[in-house]
Formats: structure tokens, C-alpha cells, sequence
């Protein structure tokens, strides 16, 4: 199966050029359902520009990761060196606009263990999140296929996906924490496009990058901190429901 980004070459009658689907044919052909070339396929980038796939060398590359990856080498020339510094400079801009490129972080692994006081502010983002959570994960999915296409929200989510891989044995919760978490992380996912959602992620993303992940059992909401997950605030969704900062009572 072919990832983002893909694209091959041809060195033996076209040396030096890649061939690869841009943003400009990309955005114009996002419902692959009326579009019989999948973009990020290198049988579809040589039915495209009409090359011979046999004599073709196939590329990746995630931009993401800036892993460089040779699908397969098929040309009696051998131009893997010069397709990497090629790619590696390459705009993605040009391939997938709304993209931001940025390194995959893990609230809990990757960011310090937040040991400050839990404010107001912070339970005001925790009950955004709350309002839009049930709905989070249907909406970003549809908004990606929408705006950028299948290839690169895959990409994203297996990142996001592998980065959390090892965060809280999900085993020793029930199935409102694990759905609570799955759509945290694809809120996450949504920050690394620039795209008009049809819900905010920004409450989650800014609880993200404080190194706080929410976690909801059907009862009680939580935030977690550090490589234990340590539970730094605790609040019951009735509750959070009716906070208002002008007349706190939530201890924290």
C-alpha cells in the first residue's frame, strides 16, 4: 500500500524529474470516488503522466517523520541519492497546502509533568472540550477526507496513533476512557492541518501542548500529567457542566 507522500521517477529517458500529484490536482480531485488516479499511488502517478510502471523507481517520504523510504527500484539507473536531497527540500506547500509541519508530541511523554495549579482558565478549556468530545472524531474524519484527502490523514493518524501507543494501559479502564482518549487524539491530529473544522479543537490542543490529556469514564472528567499519567485534577462532567469562573467553588 502506498503512503504520503509518494512519487517515482523515470532516470533511463527522464532524468532528474519527479512525477507526483501537487496540490493544485490534488484539491480538484478530492472525492476519489469521481477520480479513478489515487494520489498517492505509484501506479496512478504513471497511468498519469503515461510512463512505463516496470521501468519506473517508486519513492516516500513523510514529512512529518523525514523518514525517506525506496518502494521499489526498477530503472537500470540508480538515482536514490539524488530523489532524497530532492524530496528533503522539497515545499510541501506545493503537495498538500493546509499541512503544518511539526514534530508529533505526546502530552505526557514529550512535555513536562504539569505540577502548576490547575486555574480556572484550565477548567474552562476542560469543559469546551467536554461540550464538543462526543462528536470530535466523526467530524475531524470528515473534515479531512473533505479538505486534504485520505493519504495524508492517514499519515497523521498512525503517527499520533504510535505516539500514545504506550500511554495508559487502556485495559484498566473502561470504554468511556478509551473513547474519550481516541478522540483527544483526533483533535490532536486536526492541529497539524489548516483546515475550517466543523467543531473547535482548540481547547483540547491548548490542554495538549500544557502537557494535559482528558480522560472521561462517563462520570468523572480527568487530566492527566507526566509519564504516569498522574492524575492531576478530577471533576465530575455534572459539575463541570455548570462551572462558571465568576462564582468558583471547584477546589482543585
Amino acid at each position: 500500500m502506498c503512503n504520503f507522500f509518494s512519487f517515482i521517477t523515470e532516470p533511463e529517458y527522464h532524468g532528474g524529474k519527479r512525477f507526483y500529484f501537487d496540490w493544485e490536482y490534488r484539491n480538484k480531485h478530492l472525492n476519489l470516488k469521481e477520480n479513478s488516479y489515487a494520489h498517492d499511488s505509484h501506479s496512478s502517478i504513471c497511468y498519469y503522466y503515461n510512463l512505463e510502471e516496470d521501468v519506473c523507481n517508486k519513492y516516500e517520504y513523510n514529512p512529518l517523520t523525514k523518514e525517506f523510504k525506496i518502494d521499489q527500484m526498477n530503472s537500470n539507473v540508480d538515482d536514490r541519492v539524488q530523489a532524497e536531497e530532492w524530496v528533503r527540500e522539497l515545499n510541501f506547500k506545493k503537495i498538500v497546502k493546509p499541512l503544518i509541519i511539526k514534530d508529533v508530541v505526546n502530552p505526557l511523554t514529550n512535555l513536562p509533568e504539569y505540577k502548576d495549579h490547575i486555574n480556572d482558565k484550565i477548567i474552562m478549556l476542560l469543559k469546551d472540550w467536554n461540550s464538543v468530545q462526543p462528536s470530535i472524531t466523526r467530524h475531524i474524519d470528515e473534515s479531512m477526507i473533505e479538505y486534504v484527502g485520505n493519504t495524508p490523514k492517514d499519515m497523521t493518524y498512525k503517527l499520533v496513533a504510535r505516539s500514545m501507543s504506550s500511554i495508559m494501559s487502556l485495559d484498566k479502564y473502561n470504554h468511556e476512557v478509551a473513547t474519550s482518549i481516541t478522540s483527544a487524539r483526533m483533535a490532536y491530529m486536526g492541529s497539524f492541518f489548516d483546515i475550517p473544522y466543523r467543531v473547535n479543537i482548540e481547547s483540547l490542543n491548548k490542554l495538549w501542548n500544557m502537557g494535559l490529556l482528558p480522560s472521561f469514564d462517563g462520570i468523572f472528567w480527568r487530566l492527566h500529567s507526566g509519564e504516569n499519567a498522574n492524575i492531576v485534577a478530577k471533576i465530575s462532567r455534572n459539575d463541570l457542566r455548570n462551572f462558571n469562573v465568576a462564582h468558583s467553588h471547584y477546589r482543585y
